[in-house]
């Protein structure tokens, strides 16, 4: 039977990257770990390094957090990925660029304009899917490979750990 950790808690993503969990000293509420890390020594590393700060009553949240990732909301970071987005290289075509703008602002937006990235769940998206352009399949299989291809990049950009889109 494995050993209970003693100090928090690490777990595998589904995009590959391993994430720790612990209790703040401060508050005794559960916290996670400013960034995922690659590997899951790295991880224990990280929650070792925290655990003996807080033995030592030396426990700096400040320290804890410093790496954190920033606040973007989806709304800001949406817009910047259109303005800024290539395909081989080249920008998106006129027409192609008026088709986003159009699904981003009468569809995206309208649902997720304010909220952070990191706070797009995988039932906020399918919630949003099951309302979406009930009589018109194109426009949400676009809306939904629109927001897909957005989140995506987010993840590259390491912004959030996983792409929350999942529908079926």
């Amino acid at each position: 039977m494995p050993r209970r950790r003693r100090f928090g808690n690490i777990r595998r993503l589904p995009s590959g990257r391993w994430q720790v969990r612990y209790l703040d000293p401060r508050t005794g509420l559960q916290a996670k770990a400013p960034r995922t890390f690659e590997t899951r020594g790295h991880a224990e590393a990280w929650l070792a390094d925290r655990s003996r700060e807080v033995d030592r009553d030396v426990w700096n949240p400040a320290a804890a957090t410093k790496d954190a990732k920033p606040v973007v909301l989806f709304g800001d970071y949406a817009q910047r990925w259109l303005d800024t987005r290539t395909v081989a290289g080249h920008p998106l075509r006129p027409r192609t660029k008026r088709l986003y703008q159009g699904l981003l602002t009468n569809h995206l937006l309208p649902a997720f304009s304010n909220t952070p990235l990191a706070g797009i769940a995988a039932a906020d998206v399918r919630d949003w899917h099951a309302g979406l352009c009930l009589d018109a399949p194109t426009c949400r299989a676009h809306c939904y490979a629109l927001l897909r291809a957005i989140l995506n990049t987010a993840v590259a950009d390491e912004l959030i750990d996983a792409n929350p889109c999942r529908v079926r």
